[in-house]
């Protein structure tokens, strides 16, 4: 998992992605700024 120190002051929403190597990309899910997952 990768991430931006940004992304806790700015309140950014992080995707979070998986496959992307082996060319299938699959959503893991969409997590606040504080790491809670947002439902989709």
């Amino acid at each position: 998992m990768a991430f931006r120190t940004q992304v806790f002051v700015t309140r950014s929403d992080v995707a979070v992605v998986k496959g992307l190597s082996s060319g299938k990309p699959e959503l893991v899910g969409i997590y606040d700024s504080l790491g809670k997952e947002i439902s989709r």
